[in-house]
């Protein structure tokens, strides 16, 4: 989940279920073969390109509007639902409140969550209807608490919305996170496609990590130094984080 608490390290891939990182396919018949870009690739079968850029902290970032009101999204794949700012929910239509526990890296708590219906949801030149998203204060650093409200001078850019595994699995996301783009197709793609894009990946080199849906959130089972580990995928985590808890037992110096 979005974090503005830690600094730039690498820019790796990340590859996950439906969100898929890759720079260039490629495609042989015989003596000829012939290279694709991702963009020409996807755009022919009905993927719509998002131009994303890396923030200063390692977020990927796009402008965009929500209701025609300007909007800074972030794609956050730790963020089980998208999330909308309370200060851009004023006059949506609110359908529901939901008592929920809200599953992260250091915990669970119990949170009442507003749903509302976002009528027109635009994340860069991509316009999609009727989105449902969840009201937060995504900008609680904004403020400094000492008695009284006030406003804080912070270097790292905060989101108004965070699309989150919801909205990135509703709309079949694929994530290049070598040249940031997000690509969003609005009809599943069937299992011919699903195996095309399977098979390119692995001619290009790309290595399959089978993840697990659990709780809203991304994981897989690997390990560390030899030691057994579940590992979160988070493209709103700026850098990989380890629990400090754990560092002793992976033999991590530190």
């Amino acid at each position: 989940m979005f974090s503005p608490h830690v600094r730039w390290l690498s820019r790796a891939a990340l590859v996950f279920g439906l969100a898929l990182a890759f720079a260039g396919l490629w495609t042989a018949e015989g003596a000829v073969t012939n290279q694709y870009t991702l963009l020409g690739y996807l755009s022919e079968r009905g993927y719509e390109a998002v131009p994303l850029k890396w923030t200063d902290d390692n977020h990927l970032f796009v402008e965009g509007k929500i209701n025609c009101r300007k909007a800074a999204f972030c794609v956050d794949t730790g963020a089980g639902f998208t999330t909308v700012d309370q200060s851009l929910a004023v006059g949506v239509k609110r359908v529901k409140k939901t008592a929920k526990k809200t599953y992260g890296v250091y915990g669970v708590a119990a949170l009442e969550q507003q749903i509302v219906i976002i009528d027109k949801l635009e994340p860069g030149p991509v316009s999609l209807e009727k989105q449902p998203a969840e009201v937060a204060n995504l900008h609680t650093f904004r403020e400094t608490h000492l008695g009284s409200l006030i406003p804080a001078n912070r270097s790292f850019k905060e989101p108004d919305v965070l699309l989150g595994l919801s909205f990135l699995r509703e709309n079949h996301a694929i994530i290049d996170c070598r040249k940031p783009t997000l690509y969003l197709r609005r009809q599943e793609p069937d299992a011919a496609l699903t195996g095309d894009i399977e098979q390119l990946l692995q001619a290009s080199g790309f290595v399959s990590v089978s993840l697990l849906l659990t709780n809203g959130s991304l994981y897989t089972a690997g390990a560390i130094n030899g030691h057994p580990a579940t590992f979160l995928f988070d493209t709103g985590g700026g850098v990989t984080t380890i629990d400090a808890g754990q560092v002793d037992a992976l033999g991590l110096g530190v």
